[in-house]
């Protein structure tokens, strides 16, 4: 009896130890692949923001600012619809076109 007992005694507390190294190990690997697909993630938002934004919007993105706009005085637009636009684009330039519409 005293032998079964100096014998299971510490062949459980191995196993119970190999067990719980085993899910802690597990629990670690989760959390590393949770952060590498988090910041790829971000790499990749980062990415597409530096195609289509200006770099000082990118600097303000990056730093952590949430209002970003500047006051650039005041501004008037106009909506209009120019006929035969289509045909417009068809017979002038790029560069007519732009001095045509200032």
């Amino acid at each position: 009896m005293v032998i079964t007992y100096y014998l299971i005694t510490p062949i459980s507390i191995g196993l119970l130890c190999a067990i719980m190294g085993y899910y802690v190990i597990k629990d670690a690997k989760t959390q590393y692949q949770l952060l590498k697909t988090t910041e790829d993630e971000y790499q990749r938002a980062y990415s597409i923001l530096s195609f289509l934004l200006p770099d000082f919007v990118k600097a303000r993105v990056k730093d952590g600012t949430t209002y970003i706009a500047e006051d650039k005085g005041t501004v008037s637009i106009i909506f209009c619809d120019i006929c035969d636009f289509d045909k417009i684009t068809n017979d002038y330039s790029p560069d007519e076109l732009i001095s045509f519409l200032d």
